[in-house]
């Protein structure tokens, strides 16, 4: 992943990230949420990352969010949907 392409898929996480603090009530399953979205930006954050592990990191957090929230162990607000 290039850098712009990084700054960009950081500030979104950043914004998704933002959206679920100021919304979530603290279960297991947001904390989940929560630490990986600090270890998706803490890994786009870190330019010497590859390219392998951005992907992979958000790799891991689009199949957490899509998989909590497919068996309704998440339910998200109407603004962190729109930043999802």
């Amino acid at each position: 992943m290039d850098k712009a392409l990084r700054q960009k898929a950081y500030s979104l996480v950043k914004l998704l990230a933002d959206s679920c603090q100021q919304t979530f009530v603290p279960t297991k399953y947001e904390r989940e949420l929560l630490e990986i979205l600090a270890d998706t930006l803490k890994t786009l954050n870190n330019d010497g990352a590859s390219y392998k592990a951005s992907d992979y990191a958000l790799l891991r957090l689009y199949n957490l969010f899509t998989r909590l929230i497919g068996f309704k162990a998440v339910t998200l607000a109407p603004e962190t949907k729109a930043c999802f």
